[in-house]
This record gives structure tokens, sequence and C-alpha cells, in this order.
């Protein structure tokens, strides 16, 4: 029968007195510094509350009216919704009883159609609106609605984040830059919303679908050396114009909470 040697108690201390192996420690060290860095960042880490709602892009002194002082009948209409124009182009004619060849109307300046009214064989009358444009070098603002059980703590001067609809790769180039204007006091009617869209029922289906909104006027922020005009979030933004007439997401920056919130 074999017989073990009897252990040696002092051998025995001395092996568990052994220091940890440094890998060891290291990754202890490293776990400690993250939990401590995860704690801090829990108690005292700040984290962006917004408030979002839907915008309409429009100039801020609103659209150039173009018509004319003559009565007739609209002859022909040579541009079209979404065109740029010179001017002195010519936008559309009108037959005019006693002449023999159509009166054109002419375009005031550079610009954008916006809107056409004017149809080929219409009766129009002094004054009547013809078409809209937006001019160059127009300074574009957003109309925002957002939800009236949402906008309670939207102020005037808190930091706008807008991402126009036809903007491409929002990953990439970020969104536009703006500032909260203005707000209005009480939830907004939908022929104040018509008025804004320019009489498009669509969408103004569209801004009521929630419930009632808050109109909220936002300054975009301007900024010269990018492609479009204003400043965005990443970089110089994308090489596209931003025209008026454009959906966008809005966010508005109401708070800084803690994360734990």
């Amino acid at each position: 029968m074999r017989i073990d040697a009897p252990t040696d108690p002092a051998a025995a201390v001395n092996e568990s007195d052994k220091p940890l192996s440094r890998p060891l420690v290291v990754s202890l060290i490293g776990l400690i510094v993250l939990v401590a860095a995860v704690l801090v960042w829990a108690v005292f880490g700040r984290a962006p509350q917004t408030v979002s709602g839907f915008g309409y892009v429009l100039p801020a002194g609103g659209y150039n009216e173009v018509g004319t002082t003559l009565s007739g009948v609209v002859k022909s209409v040579d541009v079209e919704p979404g065109q740029r124009v010179l001017k002195g182009q010519e936008l559309l004619s009108i037959s005019v009883e006693g002449q023999n060849d159509p009166t054109p109307v002419l375009s005031p300046g550079d610009g954008l159609v916006v809107e056409v009214s004017a149809l080929p064989g219409r009766v129009t009358l002094p004054g009547d609106p013809m078409l809209y444009m937006q001019p160059d070098g127009a300074e574009l603002i957003v109309k925002a609605f957002v939800l009236a059980t949402d906008a309670e703590t939207i102020r005037v001067g808190m930091e706008a984040l807008v991402s126009p609809a036809d903007a491409p790769r929002r990953a990439q180039y970020g969104v536009i830059l703006g500032t909260v204007a203005a707000l209005s006091p009480t939830p907004v009617s939908a022929e104040r919303i018509d008025f804004i869209v320019g009489g498009n029922s669509t969408l103004v289906d569209f801004f009521l679908a929630g419930g009632p909104v808050i109109e909220v006027t936002i300054e975009l922020t301007p900024d010269p050396s990018t492609p479009s005009g204003y400043a965005w979030s990443i970089g110089q933004g994308p090489d596209v114009e931003i025209s008026s007439g454009t959906l966008s997401d809005v966010s508005m920056l109401v708070r800084d909470k803690s994360v734990l919130e």
C-alpha cells in the first residue's frame, strides 16, 4: 500500500503567496477602468433630447408673383415648375383683342419657376397671377409643423436640424443647421397650412395626419463657402441646390438630458 508523503505546510503557504501574472493584472486594471468610465458617463454624460416634425422650404420674403396688366387669352405657356429662367426670358404669351401678334410676358429676373397657374386658352385679367417664381439669391426658411402635444418645450433660439428630402446620403453629408426663429402660440388651421404650401391639399393632409400642429419658423444658417449656401453638420454638404417647395425632416434640440433620465 502506497503512502504519499505529507504536504509541507511552509511550501503550501509559499505557493499561495505567489504574485498574479502580469497579463492578469493588466486585464483586471483595464476592467476596473472600463467600469469606472461607464459609471462616470452614466452619471455625468448628456444626451440630446429632440422634438421632430416635418418641414416645407420656401423663400423668407415669399414668392415673386408674375402677372400682366393686360386682358386677353393665354396663347402659350413656355415654362414649367422647376425650370430655371433668366431675366427677360419669355414665360408665356397672351392674345389681346385688336393686336395681331401675341404679347409676351417676360421674367422679371433670374430665378426658378415654382408654380404655373396660367393655362392656354384661359382668359386672364389685369393683376391675375400667372405664375410664381423663387428669385435667385433669395434667403430660404423652413416652415416646420410639429404636433402640438410635442411642441411645448420648443423655444425661440433653439438649434434646429433640417434634412431636405432631395439631399443625398445623410450619413455622408449630415443635415442643414438652423435656428428656431418663431413659433405659433396655438395650433394652426388647415387654411394657414394651405396658404404656406401654395394650395396643395395633399400636403395639408400630410402635415395634419397626426393631429393639430404648431407652426415653427426655422432660419437656416448661411455659409457662402458651401454649394448650397448653407451650413451643414458634416463638411460642405452635397453639391445640390436647396429649392423652395422641398419637404424635409426637422428636429429641434430642446435640451440635453442625463443618460440616466
